[in-house]
C-alpha cells in the first residue's frame, strides 16, 4: 500500500487536476500540497444521509434518520482507516509536508467546496436534500463501444443456436478453491430450470478440464456492455459496474453477493423490482438459484426490468460528468472560488 502511494504521488505530478476514489485518497491531499482541484468520485454511495444507511448497514434493520446518519458517521471513518496508515507513511517519509490527517479526507473534500461526483444512477440511489450543492449524481459511467472487440465465434455460435442464455459471472471475487463445488450448483440449477447459461470465469481464470454440458459455455472473460443484451437474466456478484451494465440491458437480475457493498445493490435489486432477494454466496444452493431463476421469469420482473433499462439507457453519466468538471474549473478560473 505504501508503495501504491509512491505511484500516486508520481502519476499526480503534471496533472492539471485529481480525480480520485475515496478508497484511495492521497489525491486529495496531493491536490492540496499542490493547490490544484480534487474531484471524487465514488462507483457507490459513500456520502451522510440521512434518507438511507451507510452502504455496508444497507441490509440491517431500519432504525430510522438519525440512526441512517450514525452509520454514515461509522462508515466514514472505517473506510478511511482502511487506507490512513500506508498514506500517513508515504506522506511524513516522501512529503513531510503537515497535513489533517486527522479528519476524513472524504468529509474533506465534501467540505472543501470542490466536486464529488457519484458515478451511479439516481434511480438506484436519490439525491438526498441534505446534501450540499458541491455534491453530483450523475448516472453510471460506461464504456459503450468496443472497437476492438471480435467475440469468439464459439460464444456467438452457442448463443444464437438455442433459446436465450443466462449470464453467470463473479467477476472480481476469486472462486478458485470452491470453483468446481460453484460449478455443480449451476449444472443443477440449469437442469431444474431447463436453461442455458454463459458462465463467466472472471478473475478465477482457470483452466477447467472436466467435460462441460452443452448447455453451458465457459469464457474468461467479455465486455458485459455486448455481452449482457443478448441473455435472458444477468445472475453476479453484485458489483456496481456489473449490477448497472445489467440493469441498463433491462434484465432480471439475481445478485450473489460476497462482500462489501454487494448486499446493497442485491438489495436495491428486490426493492426496484427487478430481481428477487440476494442469496448469500455462502448460502447458495441449487434449489436457491434455481427458485431464484423461476422467480426472475415472472411477467412483472421481467417488464419491470425492461423499463428500468429503457430509463437509464436515457441517461448519460459520463457527459454529466464531464459538464460538471468543465463547469468547475471554468469558474474557479474566473476567480469565483
Amino acid at each position: 500500500m505504501v508503495e501504491t502511494q509512491e505511484e500516486i504521488w508520481t502519476a499526480c505530478q503534471s496533472a492539471d487536476i485529481i480525480v480520485f476514489h475515496p478508497g484511495m485518497p492521497l489525491g486529495f491531499f496531493i491536490a492540496q500540497e499542490k493547490k490544484q482541484i480534487s474531484v471524487m468520485a465514488n462507483p457507490f454511495p459513500v456520502i451522510a444521509t440521512k434518507d438511507y444507511p451507510a452502504i455496508l448497514f444497507y441490509t440491517s434493520p431500519r432504525l430510522g434518520k438519525l440512526w441512517n446518519k450514525i452509520t454514515h458517521k461509522i462508515f466514514e471513518k472505517l473506510f478511511w482507516s482502511l487506507s490512513e496508515s500506508a498514506v500517513v507513511e508515504f506522506w511524513n517519509k516522501s512529503v513531510k509536508t503537515k497535513m489533517n490527517f486527522s479528519v476524513s479526507p472524504m468529509r474533506q473534500q465534501i467540505e472543501s467546496g470542490m466536486p464529488v461526483i457519484n458515478g451511479y444512477s439516481k434511480l438506484f440511489f436519490n439525491q438526498p436534500d441534505d446534501w450540499q450543492s458541491n455534491i453530483h449524481t450523475t448516472g453510471n459511467w460506461f464504456i459503450d463501444k468496443e472497437p476492438n472487440l471480435i467475440p469468439p465465434t464459439e460464444l456467438t455460435s452457442f448463443i444464437d443456436n438455442g433459446a436465450l442464455p443466462i449470464y453467470i459471472g463473479f467477476g472480481s471475487m476469486k472462486d478458485i478453491s470452491n470453483f468446481k463445488t460453484t460449478l455443480k450448483i449451476i449444472k443443477e440449477a440449469l437442469d431444474i430450470t431447463k436453461q442455458r447459461a454463459v458462465v463467466g470465469l472472471g478473475w478465477s481464470n482457470l483452466s477447467y478440464n472436466e467435460n462441460i454440458p452443452d448447455n453451458i459455455f465457459l469464457i474468461e472473460s467479455i465486455p458485459h456492455t455486448w455481452l449482457f443484451p443478448k441473455m435472458k437474466i444477468v445472475i453476479h456478484h453484485g458489483g456496481a459496474g456489473t449490477t448497472a451494465t445489467g440493469l441498463r440491458a433491462g434484465k432480471p437480475t439475481i445478485i450473489i453477493p460476497h462482500n462489501a457493498d454487494q448486499p446493497a445493490w442485491g438489495q436495491r435489486v428486490y426493492e426496484l423490482g427487478v430481481g428477487p432477494k440476494p442469496i448469500k454466496k455462502t448460502q447458495l444452493t441449487a434449489d436457491k438459484l434455481a427458485s431464484a431463476i423461476r422467480f426472475t421469469q415472472q411477467a412483472n420482473i421481467i417488464a419491470n426490468a425492461d423499463k428500468l433499462g429503457q430509463e437509464l439507457r436515457k441517461e448519460n453519466g459520463v457527459k454529466n460528468a464531464v459538464k460538471i468538471v468543465n463547469d468547475y474549473i471554468s469558474t474557479a478560473k474566473n476567480g469565483s472560488r
